[in-house]
């Protein structure tokens, strides 16, 4: 597994962009829980899970239309999660989401 633990000060390698979309989140052989995902960059997302995920979880988040996406939570703050792809989107996925969200 290779994700970077963010570092207090650090700049972010990608611009997030603020949105509102509901998806999805599965754990590893678990079921699907919706979430709403707040903010969105090329190599993760903040999203709102009204259950506990741990930092280090190894999850999936399926946006409307599109395959799930291989997540690493690296952080959590009560319901919210801050999660780092395993691999960043296309930039141009990242457009087609955008636009649609």
């Amino acid at each position: 597994m290779s994700y970077m633990e963010p570092v207090i000060g650090q700049k972010r390698l990608h611009e997030r962009v603020p949105l509102r979309m509901t998806a999805s989140l599965r754990e590893s052989g678990g079921r699907k829980y919706d979430i709403t995902v707040f903010d969105l960059s090329l190599s993760g997302c903040r999203c709102e899970a009204l259950f506990t995920v741990n930092p280090g979880s190894r999850i999936w988040i399926q946006i409307p239309g599109m395959q799930s996406i291989e997540t690493v939570v690296v952080r959590r703050e009560r319901f919210i999660l801050g999660c780092q792809f395993v691999n960043p989107l296309h930039p141009a996925t990242f457009d087609h989401i955008r636009a649609k969200f």
